[in-house]
């Protein structure tokens, strides 16, 4: 298990939530830095791993990590095992899911010190999720399925392999790196990879003594997130005779569409998914419980008439063509868009994202940003860290994050509502919500905007081994 070591108390919170507050520039120069820092991961990690392989890891940001009693950089994302294009193409992706991550960690962090100063947290759920940005790859060329297990299957002999004799080495060197979860992973490689190196994981099944699969309260996180969006945007208190137009039924999606029709049977669904099998029997399931529901072709989705559209499969499916496509089946509409995928705007190609955003505005269609409504992954697994577990019976339990990820709500409300009054993206808003935060961190942990700029607060940091990796930013 991950050792979370920091000695934080609740007067020295206040004083770091006093920092920067909504319309405070007496610190811009700092969020400003803090910005820029972010674009670029202060270390990423590479070594060959065999026939092809490459491995990379990323760490975003450690700013916002604890000083005392010791200096730390616990930085945690999952890893991801796939396919890619080619080495580039993997690199580029590390870089930007850690970047992703360090926003997430951010937010987490401030809605549980919001709730801390409210008494409605605990400052172990604090210290916890001061945690830095983080994410691994592994590139597998010419990826074959039948060399992979899947989520219900024991691991194959190359994936142990792989494992054991290569990433193990990378954790154990690189320290302070937590693995966990993502495409192409599971809770079963984590279990295996903590026989090696036990404090380098996250995430483990619940037989193991984690926190098991996070779909559950990463799928309340959204369903809480479309709740306040609705009543923000459309003046509705729930999701009766609305239509939600439902974009992949996976583990997040199909336990999403289980809260929304267990509280709304007057809502209105139209699903898609890649899997015909799933959406055959996914629409057999609902119209047994009499909700009005019909299927739709993944990439015919945009055309239809909704008032909610819910990306809960792959990311960068919000681009320019889309929402066209979705504004001109829904004219006069005040669309929302609220779902679980990652990276939901495509910013592939050069301004794109500044051209979605401007079609939002002109349209009147609200944004909720992917990295707040589908915090609840990561939300889940803190709550695996002994520190956090003995304040809650000495094991895991489901019912706390199920309860405390209500608090994305208010977060939601702050940036709707900053980005109605200030006239930004909901998204351009989020961003500085949580580059405002780690800059809070930053000033408490007494880092100034030189040393900040030229990354010294790096040097205080435990070594850091490159476990036979090559540092190659």
């Amino acid at each position: 298990m991950t050792q979370i070591k920091d000695d934080l108390t609740i007067e020295q919170l206040k004083k770091v939530m006093n920092f920067i507050k909504d319309g405070d520039t007496t610190h811009e120069d700092i969020v400003d830095t803090v910005h820029t820092l972010l674009k670029r991961p202060e270390n990423v990690f590479f070594r060959n791993i065999g026939r092809g392989r490459g491995m990379w890891v990323a760490r975003n940001n450690t700013l916002i990590c604890s000083r005392t009693p010791e200096p730390t950089s616990w930085y945690l994302g999952g890893c991801r095992w796939k396919e890619y294009n080619n080495e580039r193409e993997a690199e580029a992706d590390v870089r930007n899911l850690a970047k992703g991550m360090s926003y997430k960690w951010a937010i987490l962090n401030l809605m549980f010190s919001m709730m801390a100063l409210e008494g409605k947290a605990t400052i172990e759920e604090v210290r916890a999720s001061r945690i830095g940005g983080g994410k691994s790859v592994i590139y597998e060329p010419h990826y074959n399925t039948q060399d992979f297990s899947r989520a219900d299957q024991p691991l194959s002999d190359k994936e142990k392999r792989v494992l054991k004799n290569k990433v193990v080495p990378i954790l154990q060197g690189l320290v302070q790196y937590i693995f966990a979860p993502d495409m192409g992973t599971c809770c079963a490689h984590v279990d295996f990879v903590a026989q090696y190196a036990p404090y380098n994981v996250a995430c483990l099944s619940l037989e193991n003594g984690g926190s098991g699969d996070p779909s559950l309260v990463t799928a309340r996180g959204v369903y809480e997130s479309m709740l306040e969006s609705v009543m923000y945007h459309l003046n509705q208190k729930d999701l009766n005779n609305v239509t939600i137009a439902f974009q992949g039924l996976g583990k997040v999606g199909s336990h999403l569409l289980d809260y929304i029709v267990q509280d709304n049977p007057k809502v209105k669904l139209i699903i898609a998914d890649i899997d015909s099998v799933k959406v055959d029997e996914k629409l057999r399931e609902l119209k047994e419980k009499d909700i009005a529901v019909k299927s739709i072709e993944p990439n015919e989705i945009y055309n239809q008439p909704f008032d909610i559209f819910s990306p809960n499969a792959m990311g960068q499916v919000v681009n320019p063509s889309t929402v066209r496509r979705m504004m001109r089946a829904n004219r006069d509409k005040k669309l929302l868009i609220v779902g679980a995928a990652n990276n939901q705007i495509d910013e592939r190609h050069s301004g794109s994202r500044k051209e979605v955003e401007n079609l939002f505005k002109r349209f009147n269609m609200l944004y909720a940003p992917d990295f707040v409504v589908n915090l609840g992954g990561i939300l889940n697994l803190i709550y695996e860290f002994e520190t956090v577990k003995k304040v809650f019976g000495g094991k895991y339990n489901q019912k706390r994050p199920l309860e405390v990820i209500h608090g994305i709500r208010p977060i939601l409300r702050e940036i709707y509502n900053r980005s109605k009054t200030i006239r930004l993206s909901t998204q351009a808003v989020a961003d500085r919500l949580a580059e405002e935060h780690i800059a809070r961190w930053a000033l408490f942990n007494g880092f100034g905007h030189d040393e900040l700029i030229d990354r010294s607060y790096l040097v205080d940091l435990l070594p850091t081994s490159s476990g036979n990796t090559t540092p190659i930013s």
